[in-house]
């Protein structure tokens, strides 16, 4: 469940297992307005809000004995989705009343480049090497017997596997496109959770540790009684490959602030480059909202070991909530990055979580935690990395009536990768037609504490958002999106950036 987020109906998967840039795109690589500032340090104060937490030991599963669904057959009829009846993860007035967090951009703003060269996709895009088609909606309707809406889906990829997690299933898949497993979600935690009448299991997230071998995927499971309570559920593989045991877990996800209960939403997951014996942890976030106006009251950040998930014993653990951003405005849907790269050769372990405003402003604020577990206290500290002002978008158009909601500002993903956190949202920009979502990528200097590119990208008359973005080896960047205009429905594209 994204609470916050109705987007298109019935969401095809494009599965890209590797891709090679070929193009020569001349993007602007440098933000020269983006300087250091000498007040951007946020140190955490010493009456930051945390909290130790004890769990006890993981559910052992077996991926073997899953109760995995039966195979839907390759021709014959489909069921048609008009005849299916559509469970949304809330209503509508509840979604408004979560969108509502106003805030202004204040001071100078730095300017953000401009891509100069969508005018020729076809000639510019990576070459795609391998693709195949992964989870529709008639999963949702094998599973539940109704189409689950919107279905958040995710992706990961492993030596040999793709992962995929949907609000409805799980799915690994070689990289040829073979199945190997297809469960419900709910099945895979019914160890350590039961779906009850008011509850809605929902928001999954999955990531390979490519530095021990191990998969995780997390989950919100969300009781929507009075008050609405909600616990994240985290799995993770016993090696590197899918089909053998894993170890489930029930983590409590409520934290009490401003004097009312709040539960999570919106969860992320991310992974450090630090092995389980060197102190590596595994890093979710979450909103919390409170149950009565659903207002949003903190973000949430859970700093688990690895030594004892994988190994599937008990252990302690820190979470974090008050965060706040150097204008004093309160810190909205942390993303842990998803670390690629040794972040520094002395071996002390670090892990960036990046956010920018909800909402109309001009920096990202960049976080440094140094993983530790109890009794010793985690380290934090943040910085605000000027870029150029932004606005929340309108929402999509399409060849329709329905208009598709394009959320906010939000980051949608993260990753590191040689001394550089890469990241993306979407915004209002006019190209000169009239106003629509932009995709704006982020490529931020760990070590200079600037954004090395700060670059808008899109297309007059085209609706871009919802980005996700990666780099190789190399630094050369690829980022999918989702793409619209009203002679246009909505699908996924992909591009890419050399170094």
């Amino acid at each position: 469940m994204n609470n916050i987020r109705k987007i298109i109906g019935t969401v095809a998967i494009i599965l890209i297992l590797s891709v090679m840039v070929t193009m020569s795109m001349t993007m602007a690589t440098a933000n020269p307005d983006s300087k250091q500032v000498t007040d951007q340090a946020i140190q955490i104060p010493a009456n930051i809000q945390k909290m130790q937490v004890n769990v006890g030991p993981g559910k052992l599963i077996s991926a073997k004995t899953i109760q995995a669904l039966p195979a839907l057959p390759s021709v014959g009829k489909k069921v048609k989705e008009k005849d299916i009846a559509i469970r949304y993860a809330i209503s509508k007035d509840k979604m408004d009343k979560l969108k509502k967090q106003p805030f202004k951009a204040v001071g100078k703003q730095p300017k953000v480049d401009e891509d100069k060269s969508v005018g020729n996709l076809l000639n510019k895009q990576p070459t795609l090497i391998s693709g195949f088609e992964g989870m529709d909606n008639q999963l949702n309707i094998v599973t539940n017997g109704f189409i689950v809406r919107p279905p958040d889906p995710d992706t990961a990829a492993g030596p040999n596997h793709i992962g995929t997690v949907t609000n409805s299933n799980i799915r690994f898949s070689t990289k040829a496109g073979a199945t190997v497993l297809t469960s419900g979600i709910g099945s895979w935690f019914s160890t350590v959770y039961t779906v009850c009448s008011t509850c809605l299991i929902s928001d999954p997230k999955i990531e390979y540790d490519p530095v021990d071998g191990h998969w995780i995927i997390a989950v919100l499971g969300i009781d929507f009684s009075n008050p609405v309570t909600g616990v994240y559920l985290v799995s993770v593989s016993q090696t590197s490959d899918p089909m053998g045991n894993w170890f489930d877990y029930n983590l409590d996800g409520n934290v009490f602030v401003d004097g009312v209960p709040t539960w999570p939403d919106y969860p992320d997951l991310g992974i450090d480059y630090n092995s389980a014996g060197a102190s590596g942890a595994i890093y979710l976030s979450s909103n919390n909202f409170d149950s009565t106006a659903f207002n949003f009251h903190t973000s949430r950040l859970n700093i688990l070991p690895k030594n004892a998930l994988y190994q599937g014993a008990g252990f302690s653990y820190w979470f974090f909530y008050g965060f706040t951003d150097i204008d004093g405005g309160r810190s909205f849907t942390l993303r842990p990055v998803q670390t690629l790269s040794a972040v520094q050769s002395t071996g002390v372990p670090v892990e960036y979580v990046v956010n920018t405003r909800f909402a109309n402003g001009n920096f990202v604020t960049l976080w440094k935690i140094t993983p530790a577990f109890p009794p010793t206290l985690p380290g934090a500290v943040g910085f605000s990395i000027p870029i150029g002002s932004y606005a929340p978008p309108p929402g999509a158009g399409q060849p329709c009536d329905f208009t598709l909601d394009t959320i906010d500002n939000r980051l949608y993903q993260a990753v590191f990768r040689n001394g550089h956190v890469y990241t993306g949202f979407n915004e209002a920009f006019n190209f000169g037609s009239g106003t629509v979502s932009a995709v704006r990528y982020e490529d931020i200097n760990t070590n200079t504490l600037v954004a090395s590119q700060d670059v808008r990208y899109g297309a007059d008359g085209f609706y871009s958002w919802f980005p996700a973005i990666t780099t190789d080896p190399s630094n050369n960047i690829v980022f999918v999106f989702a793409r619209s205009s009203l002679s246009e429905f909505a699908g996924i594209r992909y591009t890419g950036k050399k170094t």
